[in-house]
């Protein structure tokens, strides 16, 4: 991860979970590559919200004791980080990675809800079709 190549270690880390997929540190491995961070001690300065990316909720779901401890500690850092930004936060003054964050988080959503409402598009047509 030191290297910046976030593309080879999400793969390394999925050829870990080809093997051992309930191995929840590969899947901590694989949201660090996602958000481009080089550590798991990065994530307690992040703002990002954690529970919405699916690596974060493998990982939550097959680790145990202190590790599940761990991640829940990050989520918990980064609800606090958001929280702190959002009371410092004065109108005009956003940084461009903050801007870039909104985007993508942003992006996210949209595409979440978009995905929803087409899915149950499909599934009213079926209902109807099944009449």
């Amino acid at each position: 991860m030191e290297d910046g190549d976030f593309a080879a270690v999400a793969d390394y880390f999925e050829r870990a979970l080809d093997i051992e997929p309930f191995l929840a540190s590969a899947y901590m491995g694989k949201l660090l590559a996602e958000l481009k961070l080089c550590s798991e001690d990065a994530l307690e300065n992040s703002t990002e919200v954690l529970e919405q990316y699916s690596a974060y909720q493998k990982a939550v779901r097959f680790a145990r004791g202190e590790q599940l401890e761990r991640y829940g500690g990050y989520a918990r850092a980064a609800a606090k980080n958001r929280a702190a930004a959002a009371a410092s936060y004065e109108p005009g003054k956003l940084t461009e990675a903050e801007v870039e964050r909104r985007q993508v988080t942003w992006s996210r959503w949209a595409m979440t809800v978009l995905l929803g409402a087409g899915l149950l598009v499909l599934l009213f047509a079926a209902a109807v079709a099944a009449r």
